[in-house]
């Protein structure tokens, strides 16, 4: 109980980080798979879907969010999650589409799809640790 007590926003945003991850993998999947939506706009509606259920379990649950002007931390929050957003939106066609010429990438969308989110997810806890959630109690 005391590790947990310890590491319990690691512990927390690791589980809210697979919820997310399973919400945008499941948009993702469902619009680029049977609704035949191509993977760009896919990807991008799955993104926005799960950057609103990633703030409020982060809020709550991960960083313990307490800044009285809500309004500003979701501003931060957005533009934290736009600037990762960006990253996925740009990484990922590089990764499937671009790539299919040179032999470092040349990837499966699934494939392109998982190592971006691990990038993102590193990069979404470091803005939401320093950047959104800075005063939180942690």
């Amino acid at each position: 109980m005391a590790l947990y007590r310890r590491f319990r926003h690691l512990i927390n945003y690791g589980f809210f980080g697979c919820v997310t991850t399973g919400v945008n993998w499941a948009a993702y999947a469902l619009m680029a798979g049977p609704l035949g939506m191509d993977y760009r706009i896919s990807n991008v509606l799955a993104w926005f879907i799960s950057v609103c259920v990633a703030y409020a379990t982060n809020r709550r649950w991960v960083f313990e969010g307490d800044d009285e002007n809500i309004t500003r931390e979701i501003f931060r929050f957005f533009a934290a999650r736009g600037f990762t957003g960006a990253v996925e939106i740009l990484l990922l066609p590089a990764l499937v589409s671009w790539g299919m010429d040179m032999s470092l990438f040349g990837v499966e969308n699934f494939v392109a799809k998982i190592t971006v989110t691990v990038i993102n997810i590193i990069l979404n806890y470091i803005l939401s640790r320093l950047f959104v959630f800075k005063g939180a109690r942690r």
